[in-house]
């Protein structure tokens, strides 16, 4: 916010700097504050800030809280060339996303896979890279190695019911050879992914704890 208005944070361990109780202003510092932040899929920028007080009283005049309504609107920016599919799967487990691990041209070479009665892991190594890795170590592992000039350009998710929760239970990729690999146990309840043209799947977005509860892809250009 304080870029939007111009202004200057209190230095750390300084007593805030709070607003007129009455009627606040937009330049006057407060305790609460919006936080952000964008990834190298969306750029966020924050055009404008307002303290909506006057928008949020009682009957009586009075404020309705001694904390004030704080509005900041933003402005994005896709990536050019990063793109992120849907998510499939279920709220639970802890969110990843790879588009900021990316290496700077994203090749990638080795898929692997581990499942059994779910998806419990998913894995994608680049050259010169890192391994991207997501959920557990449950399961049987599989891989696929790709050859010079193949890419991964679609998988096909299913998600069911295991303890309460929705869980992915299955992944099948293909490359754009034909080829394929999968893991997990399959269900009716199908999603599939397929990279845009001219593009293949070079990462993964979604949640995980011991197995894959959400699942979705990220997409860059064929180089």
């Amino acid at each position: 916010m304080d870029l939007v208005r111009g202004g200057t944070p209190p230095a750390q361990g300084s007593d805030a700097l709070v607003c007129d109780a009455v009627a606040p202003t937009n330049d006057c510092e407060v305790v609460d504050k919006v936080l952000y932040r964008g990834s190298r899929l969306v750029k966020l920028t924050a055009t404008r800030y307002n303290n909506d007080w006057a928008s949020f009283l009682r009957s009586d005049g009075k404020h309705l809280s001694d904390h004030f309504p704080h509005r900041v609107d933003f402005s994005y920016t896709l990536d050019s060339a990063l793109r992120a599919s849907d998510f499939f799967g279920g709220p639970h487990g802890t969110a990843f996303n790879d588009a900021d691990d990316l290496p700077a041209t994203p090749s990638p070479r080795t898929l692997t896979l581990r499942g059994s009665a779910r998806l419990d892991g998913v894995s994608l190594t680049h050259d010169g890279g890192p391994a991207l890795t997501h959920g557990g170590t449950g399961g049987t592992a599989t891989s696929l190695t790709l050859a010079p000039g193949e890419h991964l350009t679609s998988v096909k998710l299913t998600q069911g019911q295991k303890d309460g929760r929705t869980r992915i239970f299955s992944a099948s990729f293909t490359t754009d050879k034909g080829r394929t690999l999968s893991a997990g146990t399959a269900t009716s309840d199908t999603k599939t992914f397929t990279a845009p043209a001219g593009h293949h799947i070079v990462g993964f977005t979604g949640r995980a704890g011991t197995e894959i509860d959400k699942l979705g892809v990220v997409y860059a250009p064929i180089r």
